[in-house]
């Protein structure tokens, strides 16, 4: 029925625009709740939607992976470091370190992460999602994901070697005057979980096990002046060791562990391999001195410069095959071992070699670069002051 009486009107305005306002106030009160949830609870999802809306990289521009011409996205990446820095590949990520800066950039070239740093001599690790830098000769060490900090700690004593696990443990080695070496491996909150002293030998690389409950600690010592190297398994559950090799005769550069469980050792004047007991079952000398390794699925490398003979060889050693020399005749700038082949960075191309020295690939460049390191369907270069990629989807 139709409301004729002008009071009756009246009080229907105001009764519908008081529920319009109880409306509102309960919505407000409901987007206040949730904003402070959010805020609360921002460090479990924040990560994730940023991850999210993330772009992915951008391939529709890409040139064909022989042209070498860089895909789009933010590279360039111009670097204001006036020193030298360190660039090492993560799980869709690559990080960067200078003298006063670690960034972590998306492959597209985004930055996610960046930190300022004070270290004297700073040192980049990676794993697939976090960033560990040290300082060499001090006492710093600090975990970084792709999007925040970790954590931030100091040793008790001087770095001088650190680690990371597939994990995210940290093995940090330092020296002091109580002991020759000593490793501390710390869990991924940065709580301690092992520790090893030597008194008598010097460690000089760690290895996590595939599953990481263990490690292989590597150390020297000298014999009749001669440098050997020797391998020492432990279970992170005891202080006793669970087995140690003979030493063999090489300054040990890399200890790798591969998928079939035997152990690689890259030494200054060969390769060896162990079972996964720590038995000597091949070794390897190399006829020339070495310029630079690189290790990585399963494949072993070796750059051999003799200047005397002006011959470069790139020796490759692969599990369960013999090891393949192959002549080189142009200068080589850098090596990069990847999916069970071997990147090789001349002055204006990219070849890639399979373990019996087969190219199985070549990326022609327009610019000069310094280093290389493979990620995703990219191949990231570093210059002198930027890093740039070209699509290399094989």
């Amino acid at each position: 029925m139709a409301v004729t009486d002008i009071s009756e009107l009246r009080r229907e305005r105001e009764r519908k625009r008081m529920n319009a306002l109880i409306l509102r106030t309960v919505l407000i009160v409901l987007l206040v709740a949730v904003a402070v949830a959010a805020v609360f609870t921002r460090s479990k999802w924040l990560p994730a939607f940023e991850a999210l809306f993330e772009k992915p990289a951008d391939t529709s521009d890409a040139a064909d992976s022989t042209t070498g011409q860089t895909s789009k996205g933010s590279f360039p990446i111009a670097l204001d470091s006036s020193g030298e820095f360190q660039l090492l590949p993560m799980d869709g990520a690559i990080a960067v370190l200078d003298d006063s800066r670690l960034r972590i950039y998306n492959l597209d070239g985004k930055e996610t992460n960046t930190s300022q740093h004070a270290l004297a001599n700073p040192i980049l690790v990676t794993s697939k999602t976090k960033a560990l830098i040290y300082d060499v000769g001090g006492t710093e060490f600090r975990l970084e994901s792709r999007y925040k900090n970790i954590y931030d700690l100091f040793a008790d004593d001087v770095i001088y070697l650190a680690r990371l696990s597939s994990k995210d443990q940290a093995a940090v080695v330092t020296r002091s005057d109580r002991y020759l070496s000593q490793l501390i491996v710390y869990d991924d909150t940065g709580d301690e979980q092992f520790k090893y002293s030597s008194y008598d030998s010097r460690i000089i690389d760690v290895t996590f096990t595939n599953d990481c409950t263990g490690c292989i600690i590597t150390v020297i010592t000298a014999e009749q002046g001669t440098l050997r190297s020797g391998l020492i398994r432990y279970d992170f559950s005891s202080n006793d060791p669970v087995w140690e090799s003979s030493s063999v005769p090489t300054l040990s550069m890399n200890v790798s562990i591969r998928s079939n469980g035997t152990i690689a050792m890259t030494g200054d004047t060969g390769f060896y391999e162990f079972d996964s007991n720590g038995i000597l079952i091949s070794s390897y000398e190399y006829p020339d001195p070495i310029a630079a390794y690189s290790t990585g699925d399963d494949v072993s490398a070796v750059l051999m410069e003799n200047s005397e003979l002006r011959r470069t060889q790139l020796v490759m050693l692969a599990m369960g095959k013999e090891v393949h020399t192959e002549p080189l005749d142009k200068t080589v700038l850098d090596i990069y071992s990847y999916g069970g082949e071997v990147y090789v960075l001349y002055e204006n191309e990219v070849v890639v070699y399979s373990p019996d020295g087969q190219i199985t690939g070549r990326v022609v460049l327009e610019d000069r670069y310094e280093s290389l390191c493979r990620n995703g369907k990219y191949i990231f270069l570093a210059g002198y002051e930027s890093i740039n990629r070209v699509p290399y989807a094989r």
